[in-house]
């Protein structure tokens, strides 16, 4: 196997359709349409990663869970699916987690939903005045990050939210999320893994944890999942599992906004080779190249 390394997606995808290589990963989604007309590929394509929203505890807006609640209403999941990956993704209105774990149960997945009036009515709630000014950062280094933040832009804007953003290069973004140097933050995670038991790195704040929302205090939530771990019985962990989880829809300690879609593609020449599904499709996927032939 010979591995080439291009600069971006485009180049990427014009080599596959060239026939310059037989196999590409991470298709730009705004190449999934140009692979899937040419009847001499094949798109791959697996829900992958999730993107979310976190926020700087610490300091005000955001250190009101009503402001936070407030945000969870006002995004438009689609149109940040729209935006950012072309339509290929799904809307998150809860927690990522695989349908076909023993302990998911649905809702889950139904803790917020898309309602600029109820968002505007938490905000005043809140004592939050209109016109309130926050920093949201993201990164110019990847463009779904760019766009996605663009989108929640708008949604903000809309219920009486300025949000400026600060798109510095990834080692840029990366240190100012970690140290707290935000309002809100764009960002993105690991696929939804086997069981909820994940969660636990997302509701556990910087810098303690770097997937975590600046400072939060996720004592209770880690409880709640860590006394579920510890049970046997599914029924009895899933409903362990959902005290955290309603602890995470009324303190929104981060956002989950959407699951991408994570393909790889290649000529229809090449057997063996199958994208594995939820969190797999980027840490187990290579595997498949031992099954991998040429025809």
């Amino acid at each position: 196997i010979k591995f080439i390394y291009y600069p971006d997606s485009t180049a990427r995808t014009n080599a596959l359709i060239a026939g310059d290589v037989q196999m590409i990963d991470f298709v730009g989604w705004e190449d999934f349409d140009r692979v899937e007309a040419d009847k001499k590929l094949v798109l791959d394509a697996v829900p992958g990663p999730f993107v979310y929203m976190l926020f700087n505890t610490e300091r005000a807006p955001f250190d009101n869970p009503k402001v936070r609640q407030a945000v969870a209403h006002a995004i438009n999941r689609e149109n940040v699916v729209a935006a950012a990956f072309y339509g290929h993704g799904t809307p998150l209105n809860g927690i990522p987690v695989s349908p076909g774990n023993d302990r998911f149960d649905p809702k889950m997945g139904e803790l917020w939903t898309y309602d600029p009036d109820k968002a505007r009515a938490l905000l005043a709630s809140a004592g939050v005045a209109k016109g309130l000014k926050v920093s949201l950062l993201t990164s110019s280094t990847y463009s779904f990050f760019r766009d996605m933040a663009l989108s929640v832009q708008a949604d903000l804007q809309a219920v009486g939210i300025e949000a400026e953003l600060d798109a510095p290069d990834w080692p840029t973004y990366t240190a100012s999320k970690n140290s707290g140097k935000y309002g809100l933050a764009v960002a993105g995670g690991a696929p939804s893994v086997t069981g909820p038991v994940y969660l636990q790195a997302y509701v556990v704040g910087a810098p303690a944890s770097s997937f975590g929302s600046y400072g939060y205090n996720a004592s209770d939530i880690v409880a709640h999942i860590q006394a579920g771990e510890a049970l046997s019985n599914d029924a009895a962990a899933r409903a362990e599992y959902m005290k955290a989880v309603d602890i995470i829809r009324d303190a929104v300690p981060f956002l989950p906004v959407a699951q991408r879609s994570q393909a790889f593609a290649r000529s229809n020449t090449v057997e063996g080779f199958k994208n594995l599904p939820g969190f797999l499709s980027i840490t187990g996927t290579g595997y498949m190249l031992e099954k991998t032939s040429i025809r």
